[in-house]
């Protein structure tokens, strides 16, 4: 019996990471190649390598590197798409990868680094195929709502953007539900 670890989606196993870190020096090394990071990238890939393979939500990398922060010296969320995007060029010389698990977060993915960049760019031309949203999808964003479904899982499922989605749902009526706000 192996005791690899197990994908929690369809129970395949996964190979864990053979990745060498080192916290003082704020470096990782892989395949023989070393990056080093900054303390905040250091952070976050820790984070992506604890849930590697499955995607780390937005919230908890933002709540990870800065919620001990106060309200008021709290950077905007978009600072973490730069420091993923800061991130992503020194870790493809190791053939890690980290992909952007739209509506979710991030994932880190191995690939050859010479095939890291093919995959990131493959990320890029999927986000661009999304479908451009229309009248016809308020209904079946009224049903999936009804069946429980947030947000981010209705723009993933229908493959709308989250920003149409969620203009659509709050024209809808139906953002706030969740939170017991009167909608």
């Amino acid at each position: 019996m192996s005791n690899a670890p197990t994908c929690p989606c369809c129970g395949a196993p996964v190979d864990p990471l053979a990745v060498l870190i080192d916290e003082a020096n704020l470096t990782i090394a892989h395949r023989g190649d070393v990056a080093k990071l900054t303390p905040d990238q250091f952070r976050l890939f820790q984070l992506l390598l604890d849930t590697y393979p499955r995607p780390v939500e937005r919230d908890r990398a933002f709540d990870l590197l800065y919620g001990a922060r106060l309200d008021c010296d709290q950077p905007e969320p978009k600072i973490l798409d730069i420091q993923v995007c800061k991130m992503r060029p020194r870790l493809e010389p190791l053939g890690l990868v980290v992909t952007t698990a739209w509506g979710i977060g991030w994932t880190l993915t191995l690939a050859l680094p010479e095939a890291a960049a093919a995959l990131r760019e493959e990320g890029v031309r999927r986000r661009l195929k999304q479908v451009r949203y229309d009248a016809a999808h308020d209904e079946k964003i009224k049903a999936l709502r009804a069946r429980g479904y947030g947000l981010a899982s209705i723009a993933r499922m229908l493959g709308i953007g989250y920003g149409a989605t969620e203009r659509a749902m709050t024209r809808l009526g139906l953002l706030g539900e969740r939170q017991g706000t009167a909608a």
